[in-house]
C-alpha cells in the first residue's frame, strides 16, 4: 500500500493515519466495483448450478457467501463467511463427483429423472484435483 509505505519512508511507525487515505481514495471504487462482479458473476454461476443438478442448499450457501463477501467486515463474521463459501463449494463438488447423501441416495435433484451412472473409478478419476 503505497499510503502506509510513505508514511513509513517518512519516518512515521503509525498506520492508522493513513487508513482514512486507503478507505476514502479511488482504491474504494475499485473495491466496490470488484464486488459488485463478484456477486454478479455468483448469480451466474448459482443459476447454472441450479439447473445442473447440484444439492440446491450448496448453491445458496455458496452463492450467499459469496454475494456477502466484504474485507472490511469484522474478522468473526469473515471467518463465518469463508466457512458458508466452503461448505457450499465441498457439498457441491461432491455432488458433482457422485457421492451420496449420508442416507445412501444420490445427490440429484428430486424429481429428475436417473440418469445412466459412470462407474465409480471413472466419477473418482474425473474429480481429482
Amino acid at each position: 500500500m503505497p499510503a502506509i509505505g510513505g508514511r513509513y519512508l517518512a519516518g512515521s511507525h503509525d498506520v492508522a493515519p493513513a487508513f482514512g487515505e486507503i478507505y476514502r481514495g479511488p482504491m474504494t471504487l475499485g473495491l466496490l466495483a470488484g464486488l459488485l462482479l463478484l456477486a454478479l458473476g455468483a448469480v451466474d454461476l448459482a443459476r447454472v448450478g441450479w439447473r445442473s443438478g447440484l444439492p440446491r442448499w450448496a448453491i445458496v450457501a455458496f452463492t450467499a457467501g459469496l454475494c456477502l463477501w466484504l474485507p472490511l467486515l469484522p474478522r468473526t463474521l469473515r471467518v463465518a463467511d469463508g466457512l458458508l463459501i466452503g461448505l457450499g463449494g465441498l457439498s457441491g463438488w461432491r455432488g458433482r463427483c457422485g457421492e451420496t447423501q449420508p442416507g445412501g441416495a444420490a445427490w440429484r435433484r428430486p424429481g429428475s429423472p436417473a440418469v445412466g451412472r459412470a462407474p465409480r473409478d471413472a466419477v473418482s478419476a474425473r474429480c481429482r484435483p
